[in-house]
């Protein structure tokens, strides 16, 4: 797998080929991914937990060059890495792949920048009020807009092509692909969200986004700069403290 990097700027260009390679996205904590687990627990809410690069927790590998015929292409993905937790009034239930049965299915991009997919998600559930491992077995699909530059904050996976754990086939950058890597005579490209994807299944829903949310960046920016100002509070008080106590003491001596 390839160093991980942070790019910037997006645009909607489509080459001729997209190149297999990896999608890592984030599972926002906003009440939009929920499973539907039996009586007593009903509806669960997950997030994310930060797992692979960037601190992403899901990934989505795209197994096949998508070349376009009459604007249009068909390829095999499937889910490679999962990693959520639940939370709010039934916390501590981790939802993760099933190690015993691959969750694969099917993409189909078009060139004017959307997509669907469909894929069967096999995941086990555990901890948490389960009284053991909960195997869950479900049909999802989704569609999208997708583009072939990152958005600013997309984590990077940079390698050669045809590493498909990567998500950027360009080492040097700045940017991602932009030539000619499968011999077609045209230039290629790599593939990113541009925005959130929902996915839905029966009794189920997933919420990906490319870029960690900005609500969750500000509530961690603001959290580090309260502490910042408590800390400095802190200091303050201290000083004062140490600056009263050492004119009583020269009030005593006198």
């Amino acid at each position: 797998m390839g160093a991980m990097a942070f790019f910037g700027a997006s645009h909607s260009a489509q080459g001729t080929t997209i190149v297999a390679g990896s999608d890592y996205v984030y599972t926002p904590a906003d009440q939009s991914s929920l499973f539907e687990f039996p009586d007593p627990l009903g509806l669960v809410y997950f997030k994310g937990v930060p797992t692979f690069a960037g601190g992403t927790d899901t990934i989505v590998q795209r197994q096949g060059d998508c070349t376009f015929v009459s604007g249009t292409c068909t390829i095999p993905i499937e889910v490679t890495g999962l990693e959520l937790m639940s939370y709010g009034s039934v916390p501590g239930i981790l939802a993760t792949l099933d190690g015993n049965n691959a969750s694969t299915g099917t993409m189909t991009i078009n060139d004017n920048g959307t997509f669907s997919s469909s894929f069967t998600l096999f995941a086990v559930a555990t901890g948490g009020p389960l009284p053991g491992e909960v195997n869950i077995q479900k049909t999802f699909t989704a569609t999208g807009n997708w583009t072939d530059t990152p958005l600013a904050g997309t984590p990077l996976v940079r390698a050669d092509y045809p590493d498909q754990d990567a998500n950027c086939h360009n080492l040097i950058g700045p940017g991602c692909l932009d030539s000619d890597v499968t011999g077609d005579g045209m230039n290629d490209s790599d593939f990113f969200l541009t925005g959130r994807v929902l996915h839905t299944a029966p009794g189920a829903e997933h919420t990906i986004t490319p870029v960690p949310e900005p609500l969750t960046i500000l509530g961690s920016v603001t959290a580090l700069g309260f502490g910042t100002f408590f800390k400095r509070k802190l200091r303050k008080n201290k000083r004062r403290k140490y600056l009263n106590s050492t004119t009583n003491l020269k009030k005593k001596r006198n």
